[in-house]
Protein backbone atom coordinates (compact mmCIF):
# COMPACT_ATOMS: atom_id res chain seq x y z
CA UNK A 1 0.00 0.00 0.00
CA UNK A 2 1.07 3.79 -1.25
CA UNK A 3 1.55 6.23 1.34
CA UNK A 4 -0.47 9.22 0.24
CA UNK A 5 1.09 12.20 2.68
CA UNK A 6 -2.08 12.50 4.03
CA UNK A 7 -2.15 12.63 7.48
CA UNK A 8 -5.62 12.08 9.59
CA UNK A 9 -6.92 12.81 13.04
CA UNK A 10 -8.92 10.35 14.42
CA UNK A 11 -10.70 10.73 17.87
CA UNK A 12 -10.72 7.93 20.13
CA UNK A 13 -12.61 7.40 22.96
CA UNK A 14 -13.20 4.66 25.92
CA UNK A 15 -16.35 3.40 27.51
CA UNK A 16 -16.21 2.00 31.01
CA UNK A 17 -18.06 -1.44 31.03
CA UNK A 18 -21.02 -2.21 33.90
CA UNK A 19 -20.22 -1.78 37.52
CA UNK A 20 -18.29 -5.31 38.40
CA UNK A 21 -17.08 -6.26 35.18
CA UNK A 22 -13.63 -5.83 33.19
CA UNK A 23 -13.25 -4.46 29.89
CA UNK A 24 -10.22 -6.29 27.79
CA UNK A 25 -9.22 -3.44 24.99
CA UNK A 26 -7.05 -5.82 21.91
CA UNK A 27 -4.56 -4.10 19.20
CA UNK A 28 -2.62 -5.89 16.57
CA UNK A 29 -0.63 -4.73 13.96
CA UNK A 30 1.41 -6.04 11.16
CA UNK A 31 3.77 -5.58 8.43
CA UNK A 32 3.41 -7.32 5.00
CA UNK A 33 5.12 -8.15 1.67
CA UNK A 34 3.89 -9.90 -0.72
CA UNK A 35 5.27 -13.62 0.33
CA UNK A 36 5.06 -13.20 4.10
CA UNK A 37 3.68 -11.54 7.24
CA UNK A 38 6.68 -9.99 8.90
CA UNK A 39 6.64 -8.49 12.49
CA UNK A 40 3.47 -9.28 14.13
CA UNK A 41 2.79 -7.35 17.14
CA UNK A 42 0.00 -7.74 19.00
CA UNK A 43 -1.27 -5.96 22.67
CA UNK A 44 -4.04 -5.26 24.98
CA UNK A 45 -5.16 -3.60 28.50
CA UNK A 46 -7.88 -4.32 30.41
CA UNK A 47 -10.06 -2.19 32.98
CA UNK A 48 -13.02 -2.10 35.27
CA UNK A 49 -15.44 -0.16 35.24
CA UNK A 50 -13.73 2.66 37.46
CA UNK A 51 -11.63 2.69 34.52
CA UNK A 52 -8.49 1.80 36.34
CA UNK A 53 -5.75 -0.90 34.36
CA UNK A 54 -6.01 -4.17 36.10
Amino acid sequence: MESTGIKVKTMISWTPPCMDWVKLNLNRSMRTSAVVVLCPYAGGVTRDATGSWL
